[in-house]
């Protein structure tokens, strides 16, 4: 399967799904992920396999050829949160090199996991933004506080 590449339309796109995704081979400079909330996602992420559970979440990197599969259509629930990493400004090093260790995140805390609740539902940039952006400041809120 010959990847493409895709030129995502914004900086912050946020994709609501309601059954398990099939996407073609494809890569772009956006981070991607991917965070279910009933049911599961298969992805293939750099040639790997994974199965995103229910609780789970998977980041893929810019420019890692990734793609989503189904061996049957089943219902899930979960969200796509594709962003630039501009967005970011310098709150974070540059990651254009980078790949993590494993992009399978089993543990998902609970308060991430209520912010892909509401960035799941949410209808304008600035709102997705603030919920993006809105965990990382108090983490760092309460690291200033030590």
């Amino acid at each position: 399967m010959v990847p493409f590449y895709e030129i995502q339309p914004s900086d912050l796109n946020v994709i609501h799904n309601y059954r398990e995704i099939r996407f073609h081979a494809h890569l772009h400079k956006h981070i991607e992920i991917v965070y279910v909330f009933e049911g599961g996602q298969h992805v293939n992420i750099d040639g790997e396999k994974y199965e995103v559970k229910a609780g789970q979440a998977a980041i893929i990197f810019p420019d890692i050829v990734h793609h989503y599969y189904r061996d049957n259509v089943r219902p899930a629930d979960g969200v796509l949160v594709i962003c630039h990493p501009r967005i970011f400004g310098n709150i974070f090093p540059d990651i254009s090199n980078s790949r993590p260790e494993s992009p399978l995140i089993t543990e998902v805390d609970e308060e991430t996991a209520c912010a892909f609740e509401g960035i799941a539902d949410c209808t304008s940039f600035s709102e997705k933004t603030r919920l993006v952006f809105g965990n990382y400041i108090k983490a760092s809120e309460k690291n200033q506080d030590k």
